[in-house]
C-alpha cells in the first residue's frame, strides 16, 4: 500500500482460483498506512500461503481493522491485537495439517493472542490441530460450523 493511502478504506479483491501469499506472511500492524482493509474473494477465490509455511495473516496492536470476506483460507491466522472479521470463509484442513502433528496450541487454524476476533457465517473443518486458540482478547463466533476437527491432547473445537 502507498503512502498515500494513509487514513484510507482498501479493498483488495480476489478473483476465482488459488492465489499464494507473495511473502512470507501477510502483517498488518502499526506501520500499516491504510485505517481498514478488507480482502474480499470472488466465488473459487483461495489464497494461500508461501511454500513451506502454513501462516497466512499475522495481525498486532496498532493494525487497522480487517475483513476478510468470501475467501477459502488455506493457512493460519494469527491475532496479537488489532480487529479481524471473518466472514462467509471456509478454513478446511489442508494436506500438509494432516501429515504432521502440530507442537503447540498457537498452530491452530485461529489463534488469538488478543485484539478481537469475529467470525460469522464461516466453516471450520478438518484440523488434526483442533479448530482455534484463545489465550487472550476476545472472540465471536456467529453462525458458523466447526465439524471434523481433532486434537489428541483436547480442546478440538476451542
Amino acid at each position: 500500500m502507498q503512502r498515500g493511502a494513509a487514513g484510507q478504506i482498501v479493498t483488495i479483491r480476489l478473483g476465482p482460483g488459488e492465489h499464494r501469499v507473495n511473502s512470507s506472511v501477510v502483517t498488518f500492524d502499526h506501520r500499516t498506512v491504510a485505517s481498514d482493509v478488507t480482502l474480499e474473494g470472488e466465488p473459487n477465490a483461495t489464497l494461500r500461503p508461501l511454500i513451506g509455511t502454513d501462516l497466512l495473516v499475522e495481525m498486532h496492536e496498532g493494525a487497522p481493522s480487517v475483513h476478510i470476506h468470501g475467501i477459502l483460507l488455506r493457512g493460519r491466522l494469527l491475532v496479537l491485537g488489532g480487529v479481524l472479521e471473518v466472514m462467509g470463509c471456509k478454513l478446511l484442513g489442508s494436506p500438509v495439517s494432516h501429515r504432521r502433528r502440530p507442537t503447540a496450541d498457537q498452530e491452530r487454524p485461529i489463534s488469538v493472542q488478543g485484539g478481537v476476533v469475529k467470525v460469522r457465517d464461516s466453516q471450520i473443518s478438518g484440523h488434526r490441530s483442533g479448530a482455534m486458540f484463545v489465550s487472550a482478547g476476545s472472540v465471536d463466533l456467529t453462525s458458523c460450523v466447526l465439524s471434523h476437527n481433532s486434537d489428541t491432547r483436547g480442546g478440538a473445537a476451542l
